[in-house]
C-alpha cells in the first residue's frame, strides 16, 4: 500500500493508494466496516474522465480519526473530508497546490493542521494549513491565508514531524525525505535545522515520542534508526549537521534473514 495510517485510539485505519485498488477507511466495531475514500464517483469535474483511473493516489488519516486528507496526480490540491461515526465522508475543504501536483500529505499530532506537499518535476513545495482555515474551500482554491510555507525545495517521498525539543529546537521541525537525502525544516519555514544524506530514495519517516527516536526507510531496503537530537559520530557525517544513526536493519533478499547493523 502507498498509504497507511492508524488513529491514536487504534479503532480507525487508512490503507491503500496508487495501484492498490483505491484508498480505504476501516473501523473496528462488532464487524469491521469499510468506506472507499477514493476514487469515488464525482471526484473530477470532467465527465469524460474515469474516476477509477487516477494516478499517484495517496492519503493520510488524522491522529484523532476524525479527518482524512488525500490527493492524486491531476488533482487541484489535497481534499480533506470529515469522517462520521458511521464512516460516512463529508467534504470539509481543500489545501490548494503551490506546485503542480499533490504528492504527499499528513496531519500534525494534534489533528488541527494538515501538511500538504505538491511537486513540479523533481522539486516541490510544502505548506502547513490549519484545518479551520480550509473549511469550505473548493476546486482550484489557493493555499489558505495564514498557511505556513515550510519548505520550497523538496518533493516529499516521506516526512515526519519532530516535536519541540526532538531536534533541540524550540519549534516543531518537519523532516522531509527525497531521492537520497533529506532535510529538517522548521514548520514555520526558514533555514533547515539539519540535512542528512542516506544514499537512496527515502520512502518512509516516523518519530516515536516515547523512545525519542526516528525511523527512516529507504529504497535500498534498509531501515535506519536515528537520534534526531544528537549529531552524527565523527567520521560518519554526510550533510549539514546530520543526525546520529544508532543502528539499521537490512532487509536484502540475498540474506537468510534481516540483520541489524
Amino acid at each position: 500500500a502507498e498509504s497507511f495510517g492508524v488513529s491514536d485510539d487504534g479503532k480507525t485505519i487508512l490503507i491503500g493508494g496508487d495501484g492498490s485498488g483505491g484508498l480505504w477507511l476501516g473501523r473496528a466495531a462488532k464487524k469491521v466496516r469499510w468506506t472507499k475514500v477514493a476514487p469515488r464517483p464525482g471526484m473530477r469535474d470532467d465527465p469524460s474522465e474515469d474516476d477509477e483511473d487516477i494516478d499517484a493516489l495517496h492519503g493520510a488519516l488524522s491522529p484523532d480519526g476524525k479527518l482524512v486528507s488525500y490527493g492524486w496526480q491531476d488533482g487541484s490540491g489535497h481534499w480533506v473530508d470529515r469522517i462520521g461515526d458511521d464512516l460516512s465522508l463529508t467534504r470539509w475543504g481543500l489545501v490548494g497546490t503551490v506546485s503542480d501536483t499533490p504528492y504527499n500529505t499528513m496531519f500534525v499530532p494534534a489533528s488541527d493542521h494538515v501538511i500538504s506537499n505538491s511537486r513540479h518535476m523533481q522539486s516541490g513545495v510544502t505548506v502547513c494549513a490549519s484545518v479551520k482555515s480550509i473549511r469550505g474551500l473548493e476546486e482550484y482554491a489557493d493555499v489558505p491565508k495564514g498557511a505556513l510555507h515550510t519548505d520550497e525545495y523538496l518533493r516529499a517521498y516521506g516526512m515526519t514531524l519532530l516535536p519541540v525539543g526532538a531536534a533541540k529546537t524550540k519549534k516543531p521541525v518537519l523532516w522531509i525525505g527525497w531521492a537520497g537525502w533529506s532535510h529538517a525544516a522548521p514548520l514555520a519555514g526558514g533555514k533547515p535545522v539539519f540535512t542528512h544524506f542516506f544514499g537512496s530514495t527515502l520512502n518512509g519517516f516516523d518519530y516515536d515520542p516515547v523512545t525519542k527516536r526516528a525511523a527512516v526507510a529507504s529504497a535500498s531496503n534498509m531501515l535506519h534508526v536515528l537520534d534526531p537530537s544528537a549529531a552524527a559520530e565523527e567520521g560518519r557525517e554526510k550533510g549539514y549537521l546530520p543526525r546520529r544513526e544508532i543502528f539499521r536493519w537490512i532487509f536484502w533478499d540475498t540474506l537468510e534473514k534481516p540483520i541489524r547493523w
